[in-house]
């Protein structure tokens, strides 16, 4: 009786553990996939849209390696058109792909 009670103990512990390890390795898996270019996009375009209207936008789909830093981060590259009112204004820009945020971003004469 007692190694029966033993037993399921022991398989209750093993159930938990197998559990446990498969949250977090989904958890893992969900925090290291990048943000899709889309909502990056979007929520870029927010961003600008505070200060002025967006006449056109773009984001190339495909990450690239950065070698604007020493750490290379996966970056997605795109551009933004905005109106302001010295007049229509370009942006090019570099995010990271897995935060959405801003890494660089020059303006270039129309």
């Amino acid at each position: 009786m007692a190694q029966n009670k033993n037993d399921n103990l022991a398989n209750s512990l093993i159930l938990l553990a197998g559990v446990l390890f498969g949250a977090a390795s989904a958890w893992l898996i969900k925090e290291n996939k990048p943000m899709p270019a889309g909502k990056v996009l979007e929520k870029l375009k927010t961003q600008f849209a505070q200060e002025g209207e967006i006449e056109g936008s773009w984001i190339d789909y495909d990450p690239v390696e950065s070698h604007a830093f020493d750490s290379r981060p996966l970056v997605y590259q795109g551009g933004i058109t905005r109106k302001e009112a010295s007049g229509t204004v370009y942006y090019e820009f570099t995010c990271d792909c897995y935060t959405g945020e801003i890494l660089t971003i020059n303006e270039q004469a129309l």
